[in-house]
């Protein structure tokens, strides 16, 4: 009987309402009120570029060697180094030299991506001093963690 009351109940829910039900506003479009689009350039179907032009850097990025982009990418790649090294070589337990080969070129890898992946970004910008300083710090990883120093 009473599955019968929760089924009118949820039949018909505007005779329930507290409120007399208004009609609802529908709220602006996001970006229709903001500026318009200035008309596009006709392009050909196929456009293929002479030479790859990069465009030029904003005046707000400057690619310092000493800045805490470049601390990040020397700190992750040596813990990276680490890290897989110790993966592959005690928890896998794979023989020598295929650990330290996986956890150098693994390492150089994710950073050679990531820069990729800057240069299809915003900015649009490849920078071989991060590069660098994920080699660098593949380089200190290599020293801590897999070199044996007899």
């Amino acid at each position: 009987m009473h599955w019968l009351l929760l089924a009118g109940i949820i039949a018909q829910p505007a005779q329930l309402a507290p409120f007399p039900s208004r009609p609802v506003e529908q709220p602006p479009a996001l970006f229709d009120s903001v500026l318009p689009l200035p008309p596009q350039p006709a392009t050909p179907a196929i456009a293929v570029p002479d030479a790859v032009v990069f465009p030029p850097l904003p005046t707000f990025y400057q690619d310092r060697w000493l800045a805490m982009d470049k601390f990040w990418h020397l700190s992750a790649s040596f813990a990276t180094v680490g890290a897989s090294h110790h993966l592959c070589a005690n928890r896998l337990h794979w023989n020598e030299p295929v650990p330290m080969s996986a956890a150098l070129a693994g390492t150089f890898t994710l950073g050679l991506t990531k820069e990729f992946c800057d240069l299809a970004g915003p900015n649009k910008h490849f920078s071989w001093k991060d590069l660098t300083a994920d080699l660098v710090g593949i380089g200190l990883g290599y020293l801590v963690f897999i070199h044996d120093f007899k």
